[in-house]
């Protein structure tokens, strides 16, 4: 008894994780996707001006932005001033650019998938050989493997669904340096852009979530009337 116990224990938390990885690959998969679209989300969102500011701010050729203006209209010659006076396509001379890195970083997860398809499938594998060896009943074993796929799927579904609206936020209300207003522009611009483009992965894992919740009370509801016969 106390082996079946382990057994099927160790089965449904295999299972577990199994679907947890599924998900996760849908949600990684969707940001790979669009990771393309990052970029010109946050370059969108970030104005020259605010750029400007920036730049300035980190330099010692002015004290604003105004007076930045004032003398580079009076010397276009100086140094700093090309930029000021043409900021289309500021970002792009920004050196070492943060938004450049960060989708490359976000399209090297594309090499995890391979890894993550063979855990899944480990995972499950075990999982469900565990589960039978614990009770050698199929029925049995698609009943447990469809009550962890469930609860999984379900929390799944709602933990990503606080992410844009409550988690997100939060974090930006912690992230805001009081007494900076141009920090807090930049930072209100970052986390705004990639909140929207954060949407469609999450879309995509939820969506994935609740087909697979769907499935799995499909299959409780008929393994418990076949268990019942």
């Amino acid at each position: 008894m106390v082996l079946k116990f382990i057994s099927k224990s160790l089965g449904k938390l295999c299972i577990a994780l199994s679907i947890s990885l599924m998900i996760s690959f849908v949600f990684i998969s969707a940001m790979v996707d669009n990771a393309d679209t990052l970029k010109s989300s946050i370059e969108n969102s970030i104005s020259d001006e605010i750029l400007l500011e920036e730049m300035i701010q980190q330099s010692d050729e002015f004290d604003n932005l105004d007076e930045a203006r004032t003398l580079c209209n009076t010397n276009p010659e100086r140094e700093g001033c090309e930029i000021i006076l043409n900021p289309g396509g500021l970002e792009d001379n920004i050196e070492g650019n943060p938004i450049d890195e960060v989708v490359q970083n976000i399209r090297d997860l594309e090499e995890n998938k391979s890894i993550l398809t063979t855990a899944i499938v480990f995972l499950f594998l075990v999982g469900a050989g565990l589960i039978f060896l614990g009770t050698f009943s199929v029925v049995q074993t698609l009943l447990k493997i469809g009550y962890s796929a469930g609860v999984i799927s379900g929390v799944s579904y709602v933990t990503l669904g606080f992410i844009p609206d409550v988690i997100m936020p939060f974090i930006r209300s912690k992230l805001i340096y009081t007494g900076d207003e141009l920090s807090n522009k930049l930072t209100n611009a970052l986390f705004d852009s990639f909140r929207e483009w954060l949407i469609v992965p999450i879309e995509a894992a939820r969506n994935f979530s609740l087909g697979l919740l769907s499935v799995s009370v499909i299959v409780i509801v008929v393994m418990w009337f076949l268990k019942k016969k």
